[in-house]
């Protein structure tokens, strides 16, 4: 038993690792991408360019430690001399009679400062984190102190940011993911293939829908004529005596349904709902009803799923 409850977690991080995604040139560990800068910043230009990431200084923790260490080492130092001028700033900061802070506000576990041998050693001066060098090979990498007047300022740098808990190509909003499909595909293939993704045909609610019209808004329908060629369907289900649902099984808030003018208008059919597109500069997007017998039946699509993290 307790060897199949490893496995399933095991399975889970991994699946959770694999699904996550980090910008180009970012490596993902865990729930966090890093960027290792091999540009020389000062501490405080270093944290603006991660802050213009979405994200901070790298925390070095424990549970961090290992996987920084490694890249590290992986680092070309060979335009480094001495070595410690390629030292990489994290988010470490003292502040005299203060302590230590982590630049994102998050406080630092003092049972966990892998400081070298005789660090720190600047007293009390504002004074940032480094992971240092010591040698080419060295692979346990651990702390300097360096005040932030220390001349010349400049270092290499580690950022960490979120890692993005959408594959690639899907778009992240609240606590979901969503897909826009550019391929034709009839209502029913569309939701197979959402189903496929782990999600279903998107619900066009009220929290979500000046989003999907702002994406919508963004897609290429230059070999779209007319244009309503390229509507995209949403999980939208009418049945003829029940009335309308979402695919995903959640009720329609009936009190939120943003029909274009004259819709609906294909009566008591079984049909589908889409996003309808009017005009190559229409942002206000409204629904449709198609039947599911409508020919041809293909149309663009929105898959909805939940975030990975």
């Amino acid at each position: 038993m307790k060897s199949t409850v490893s496995t399933v977690l095991l399975l889970i991080t991994w699946l959770t690792i694999v699904r996550a995604q980090c910008p180009s040139g970012w490596k993902v560990f865990g729930s966090k991408c890093y960027y290792f800068g091999t540009n020389m910043l000062a501490w405080g230009d270093a944290e603006a360019y991660c802050q213009s990431n979405n994200g901070h200084l790298a925390k070095d923790t424990a549970d961090v430690h290992g996987f920084l260490s490694g890249e590290v080492s992986q680092l070309d130092t060979s335009g480094c001399n001495p070595i410690y001028n390629c030292n990489l700033y994290i988010g470490l900061l003292y502040t005299p009679g203060e302590g230590y802070s982590w630049s994102d506000g998050s406080a630092v576990d003092e049972s966990f400062m892998p400081w070298q041998p005789g660090e720190p050693n600047n007293g009390e001066v504002e004074k940032s984190g480094e992971i240092e060098w010591r040698s080419s090979d060295w692979s346990d990498f651990k702390w300097n102190d360096k005040p932030l007047t220390w001349n010349p300022p400049e270092a290499w740098y580690i950022c960490e940011q979120p890692a993005y808990p959408c594959e690639e190509g899907w778009k992240l909003f609240g606590s979901k993911c969503y897909y826009f499909g550019t391929n034709d595909l009839s209502w029913k293939d569309a939701e197979d293939y959402c189903q496929g993704e782990d999600g279903h045909l998107a619900k066009d609610t009220e929290d979500v829908h000046a989003f999907l019209s702002s994406e919508v808004a963004s897609l290429d329908t230059s070999g779209c004529s007319p244009i309503y060629n390229c509507n995209l369907y949403i999980g939208l289900l009418y049945t003829p005596g029940e009335g309308y649902s979402w695919t995903d099984g959640s009720a329609v808030d009936e009190s939120f349904m943003p029909w274009a003018p004259g819709e609906p208008n294909n009566g008591e059919v079984e049909k589908s709902g889409e996003i309808e597109l009017r005009s190559n500069d229409w942002s206000n997007f409204q629904w449709n009803d198609k039947p599911l017998t409508w020919d041809p039946p293909e149309a663009w699509y929105i898959c909805e799923k939940d975030a990975t993290l």
